[in-house]
């Protein structure tokens, strides 16, 4: 059996945040969250990460901050799927997939983290 697998959530919206981690405990994931970037990084500082779901705007330090000192960090090689009502084109070498939220279900963002350690698993 696989070691269970840990998920950080950055989403400021307290009601989203946790429904994306009730969904992902149902699914025996490990979650972790905060409320923007600079929780964020206090999180990966003291916890180890096997993913993190990502929102753009969040107060204090946003999602593209966020992104941005993980790279200057080398922090690269935790996959990041960003969550947001904003289409974007934010990409980097960590950022997996860009989820628009208001067009998914909460299902469908924990099929997508699946789907990312099911490919990982086959490499």
């Amino acid at each position: 059996m696989s070691p269970q697998k840990t998920v950080l959530i950055l989403e400021d919206e307290p009601s989203l945040l946790q429904a994306v981690k009730y969904k992902l405990e149902q699914a025996d994931y490990t979650v972790l969250s905060a409320h923007d970037g600079i929780e964020g990084r206090q999180v990966l500082d003291s916890q180890t990460v096997d993913m993190v779901l990502l929102d753009l705007l969040m107060p204090r330090s946003d999602g593209c901050d966020f992104l941005n000192r993980m790279s200057q960090e080398e922090r690269e090689r935790i996959p990041v799927i960003i969550l947001t009502n904003f289409p974007t084109d934010q990409k980097s070498a960590t950022v997996e997939d860009i989820i628009i939220k208001s067009d998914v279900s909460l299902d469908s963002v924990v099929s997508r983290v699946e789907q990312y350690f099911a490919e990982q698993k086959e490499t």
